[in-house]
């Protein structure tokens, strides 16, 4: 199982599950309200790094960034739960190269594709986007891992 799956596997084993009932059908309307609350934390983590604040020059608040992040984490993983997401395939790697702030608009299409079809493709490519702003962002995915199950 790879890393990615373990981590999407877990939370929702651990998080998601114990709390949901009848998860027979899309739930459209629950799933426009993750994707409005997956828009704020991607928000709230640009904002928190920074990343249009050219005129702020103040150090990065690494703690509310790691917070937000997670948070966005957990708001994409609960999305990828009702559109019946199962199991990740293994992490795409982005080229190093990419900017931030090119991560961050590739994200904000990422989740509108999500909303226009609800396909598992998207949601991967989403998912795969986001750890990837996350390693930009100078965190990894075993302190993303363990942040996630509480460690």
């Amino acid at each position: 199982m790879s890393q990615k799956n373990e981590l999407y596997q877990t939370y929702v084993k651990n998080k998601l599950i114990p709390y949901s009932s009848n998860h027979e059908l899309l739930n459209i309307h629950l799933i426009d309200l993750k994707i409005l609350a997956m828009l704020y934390d991607l928000a709230m983590v640009a904002n928190d790094a920074k990343v249009f604040s050219f005129w702020d020059k103040s150090p990065v608040e690494s703690e509310a960034l790691r917070e937000n992040y997670l948070n966005g984490l957990k708001t994409l993983i609960a999305l990828g739960y009702e559109i019946k997401v199962d199991r990740l395939k293994n992490f795409q790697e982005i080229p190093e190269e990419t900017a931030l702030s090119d991560l961050f608009f590739r994200l904000y299409q990422d989740i509108f594709k999500i909303k226009q079809n609800y396909s598992f493709a998207d949601y991967e490519n989403t998912f795969d986007d986001y750890l990837a702003l996350g390693f930009t962002l100078g965190f990894d995915l075993e302190t993303i891992t363990a942040a996630l199950n509480g460690q």
